[in-house]
């Protein structure tokens, strides 16, 4: 049975003073401590101003536990809380307030008077909980009467707390602090109000600027301002929590210093309550699940764009909204603006300061914002951002590869995820798996994409792991099926001769490579591996993908030379795809020229070996329509007779290219023989169509 988690956390406050993370702990206390103390005979009105999202609530509920659970002996007041806002459309709100009184009265029977004060209140409900001056009977009268004596009777004050004030309408609030006055206004009683102060105000101006000021400061006698959180402990907050997610994946790495740029001068700026961090982390964490792959710890996307762009979705969505629009259009003109010339770049600059003039947003969040979009679209190949192969690398929303991506929720099924290309770099010590994974890569076709990627991870290698990735690497080269793209094992040799390049001890790499000759399992990739390392004059020893001595290599090429005559008895040369090679440095490697000319002459004469031996002299034709090819006619008249060739390989059954080439190498050979001109070097082919 699988066990599953939501990352999915609720914006709820918090309820316990341990779980206080802003330092708010000790004014609860204080405010406790004065509101349980208090013995006034007359109401009291209290309230609390802060925004939206800024802890009200949490404060509040600080508050209420140290009144009901921090209190020694016993509770130091009565608490009761009222939601006017979960009053149903048909129900009045006023009967709604005398059933809460009713219920939660209940709950606290330890307190002496609580138990008859709770009957009193459903009696006023089952009434219609009207208010008392409305009331007609004398009952009625007596009734309201009654709940006051019994209130004043109580060891300790009773404290309604009326949270989210503000929530509703103009028309609302003004309906509910009626219903306050006249419905908890008793001795003994505080009314514990917290809300938006503007909001209130704007809520009793009724169309008068200066009223709704003035009828709060009537209504309220106490008036408490919620502190702000402290920047430090909020930052810290948010930074920790973003540390905690981030931290999971070991790739993509990041800098420190982009992160403290990007951090500092475009996230942070922006988050202004608790209630901001709070909604962010749940949303990131979501986020960063979509594109996470838990068990090789790989985030298919940059942690540092993806909080970025997550940011921006949450402060500035119609930002976010034009960047997902830009980044679906393959060939949006911005995109292509960011690597431009100098004056191309700031074109588009000027477009995403225009983006963001456009926000309803302060100047300092504007600033902010611009911030953020200049780190995640980065103008220009060079500097602190990086060049588009880092950005590829580093799976930046910047690089074409990757941009989709971000806007998918990890929706996109990539052949080849970054996670894969982190398997194939953590097997890169063990030469069997990595050879495993690299034939796996082959079979699904995207062993081009891995041989493209996979070297810009590789900076960090060991030294210990050199050696058995190069092998791995030239094993393949044997085990490449026909279908394969034509270049695998040449990209592949020349990852392995960059890799034994940075071998520093020169008798390693000879030692090596030596190795990799003898081993029976191989033959092409140690042969290509070699070809790539021999020594040449326009490169120094060690430099580029050169690390082989002259005298080292005069020493590894006799083995080599051996396994290729080895190679050619029992039949692995043609068994290869890249026989033309093999038998090209056996050619030029070996002693005796006149033995591999021998050998091949026997070879030819059958007509599939024929056949093949022909192909590998054709190249495109230069400056020549489509569907033309040209053949190498010297440089195979130096192997063997091209008659020779052309007369077996007529004798085959292959069709396509083969058939004309084999067509237009007799021809040329009939003109040869009967012209007095001298012999052609080269032979334009025109395929068929059925060929072309």
């Amino acid at each position: 049975m699988t066990t599953t988690f939501s990352r999915l956390t609720p914006d709820r406050p918090l309820a316990e003073p341990s779980a206080d993370l802003l330092d708010r702990v000790a004014f609860a206390e204080r405010i406790a401590a004065e509101l349980g103390a208090w013995k006034g005979r007359e109401h009291l009105v209290v309230s609390v101003n802060g925004e939206a999202g800024s802890g009200k609530t949490t404060l509040k509920n600080f508050i209420r536990h140290q009144l009901t659970v921090g209190a020694a002996p016993g509770p130091a007041a009565v608490v009761v809380e009222f939601d006017p806002w979960r009053c149903l459309a048909h129900e009045d709100m006023g009967r709604r307030l005398c059933t809460e009184m009713a219920e939660q009265l209940e709950r606290q029977k330890e307190i002496e008077g609580t138990a008859q004060l709770s009957a009193s209140w459903r009696q006023l409900a089952a009434a219609g909980g009207s208010q008392p001056d409305a009331v007609g009977t004398a009952s009625g009268r007596a009734g309201w009467e009654s709940i006051g004596q019994q209130l004043g009777a109580l060891p300790v004050p009773l404290i309604l707390f009326v949270d989210d004030l503000d929530r509703g309408t103009n028309a609302e609030i003004q309906q509910l602090l009626r219903l306050l006055q006249t419905h908890t206004a008793f001795s003994n009683v505080i009314c514990f109000l917290l809300f938006s102060r503007a909001a209130i105000v704007r809520a009793l101006d009724d169309g008068i600027p200066g009223r709704g000021a003035e009828s709060l400061r009537k209504l309220v006698q106490i008036e408490f301002e919620l502190p702000e959180p402290s920047e430090p402990l909020l930052r810290g907050q948010l930074e920790k929590g973003l540390s905690e997610i981030i931290e999971t994946a070991t790739f993509p790495t990041y800098s420190r210093e982009r992160w403290h740029d990007v951090f500092t001068i475009g996230i942070w700026p922006l988050f202004a309550t608790p209630r901001d961090v709070k909604r962010f982390l749940s949303a990131f964490s979501f986020q960063f699940a979509a594109h996470f792959e838990p068990h090789h710890r790989v985030l298919e996307v940059n942690p540092l764009d993806l909080a970025a762009l997550e940011t921006l979705r949450m402060f500035a969505h119609s930002v976010y909204r034009e960047l997902r629009e830009m980044f679906r259009r393959r060939e949006a003109r911005l995109v292509r603006l960011m690597s431009g010339r100098d004056d191309e770049r700031k074109e588009a600059r000027s477009e995403i300061d225009q983006l963001v003039d456009r926000l309803p947003l302060c100047a300092r969040e504007k600033r902010a914002v611009a911030a953020t979009l200049h780190h995640i679209l980065p103008m220009g190949g060079t500097g602190v951002q990086g060049t588009r192969e880092d950005w590829d690398r580093d799976l930046r929303l910047c690089s074409p590869r990757h941009s989709e991506r971000y806007f998918h929720l990890g929706a996109i099924r990539d052949a080849l995820p970054a996670y894969r290309l982190i398997e194939l770099v953590r097997a890169m010590g063990d030469r069997a798996k990595l050879e495993g994974l690299l034939l796996q890569a082959v079979r699904e076709n995207v062993i081009s994409e891995v041989l493209e990627r996979l070297p810009a991870l590789l900076g960090g290698l060991p030294e210990s792991h050199i050696v058995p990735s190069a092998s791995a690497l030239c094993t393949i080269c044997d085990r490449i099926p026909a279908g394969a793209p034509e270049d695998v094992e040449s990209r592949a040799i020349r990852l392995a001769a960059e890799l034994f390049a940075r071998l520093p001890n020169p008798l390693k790499r000879e030692n090596a490579i030596t190795e990799l000759i003898d081993d029976p399992a191989r033959l092409t990739g140690p042969i290509l591996l070699l070809q790539q390392l021999r020594p040449r004059p326009d490169l120094p020893v060690g430099g580029g993908t050169t690390s082989l001595s002259v005298e080292q290599f005069r020493r590894v090429v006799q083995p080599a030379v051996a396994r290729l005559q080895a190679g050619a008895s029992d039949g692995a040369i043609w068994r290869s795809r890249e026989y033309g090679a093999l038998i090209r440095r056996w050619w030029e490697w070996s002693g005796s020229k006149d033995e591999v000319r021998s050998w091949l002459l026997d070879q030819v004469i059958q007509p599939e070996h024929a056949c093949a031996w022909l192909r590998t002299f054709l190249a495109p034709a230069p400056n020549a329509s489509a569907g033309e090819t040209t053949l190498q006619l010297e440089e195979l008249g130096q192997f063997c007779d091209p008659a020779l060739v052309a007369a077996a390989a007529a004798k085959a059954t292959s069709t396509g290219l083969d058939r004309a080439a084999v067509r237009a190498l007799l021809q040329a050979m009939g003109a040869r023989n009967t012209s007095a001109n001298a012999p052609r070097r080269t032979l334009v082919v025109k395929l068929e169509a059925e060929a072309a």
